[in-house]
């Protein structure tokens, strides 16, 4: 399943990430609230929180992706543990690929 998710890059003006041959790499991420990963937004203004600015103009700049999904679970945000996106999904006997604490959004796009 794909979906055009939304990403702030921080610090990082979204030029040097969109012409990079890594892309969005999460080994760069340096905070987050499941810990290391990258981070998607289904609503662009969640993700202004985290935008690169142009302190010349002040404009605001975001990434918008074709995101894979995959397989994902749900997590509530005050769990920060990351071990439950390890763990394996008895439907599937897969790993999960991605964690949503928004099952509605989630839901929305089925």
């Amino acid at each position: 399943e794909e979906d055009i998710l939304f990403h702030g890059t921080g610090g990082t003006p979204p030029s040097i990430i969109y012409n990079s041959k890594e892309g969005i790499d999460r080994k760069f991420t340096t905070r987050g609230l499941y810990g290391y990963g990258s981070y998607f937004a289904t609503k662009s203004g969640y993700s202004c929180n985290s935008s690169f600015v142009y302190q010349e103009n002040d404009i605001y700049k975001v990434l918008a992706c074709r995101v894979c999904i995959g397989n994902y679970t749900t997590k509530d945000k005050l769990d920060k543990r990351t071990e439950s996106i390890l763990e394996v999904n008895p439907a599937t006997n897969l790993r999960y690929d991605s964690v949503t604490d928004h099952l509605k959004d989630v839901e929305d796009r089925e």
